[in-house]
């Protein structure tokens, strides 16, 4: 069966709530996000299952000073360790090309510099990643895209 693609429900956050991989419950946690549901539930955001098990919800929410840049980001519960890492690619570079075609002109966030998985991906997806401590504790590094520049 394929991996599949919807706009993510309050049932599919309550299950990501409930089944937080251990890695995105750390940088969560790391990250002081007080609310991390409701923030969710006022976010436009999709969700990714595999068999019919919540693999992760994913987003790229625009800055609410300047419309041109956004942060993506992905969460993801215990069914990550068991999908193909090479559907998972295939998902990822499709909705990451969509995010860089032109609507925005940064896309920019932080991963906890521990999660070495999710550094080497987005690193992997086309991303710089800057490794100079930032955030809570210093504990994340910025990861970044810049749109090229017409010359």
């Amino acid at each position: 069966m394929t991996m599949t693609t919807h706009k993510a429900t309050e049932a599919d956050i309550d299950e990501l709530m409930a089944r937080l991989c251990a890695a995105d419950r750390r940088e969560v946690e790391a990250a002081c996000i007080d609310d991390l549901r409701g923030s969710m539930l006022r976010a436009d955001i999709n969700a990714l299952r595999w068999r019919g098990e919540l693999v992760s919800l994913y987003g790229c929410e625009p800055c609410s000073d300047d419309q041109t840049v956004a942060s993506p980001w992905l969460l993801c519960t215990d069914t990550i360790d068991r999908v193909s890492k090479r559907a998972m690619a295939e998902i990822a570079v499709e909705v990451v090309s969509r995010w860089m075609d032109g609507r925005w002109r940064v896309l920019a966030n932080a991963v906890h510099a521990a999660n070495h998985r999710a550094v080497a991906f987005v690193r992997w997806l086309g991303f710089e990643v800057i490794e100079d401590p930032v955030g809570p504790g210093g504990a994340f590094w910025l990861f970044r895209w810049e749109a090229p520049r017409d010359v």
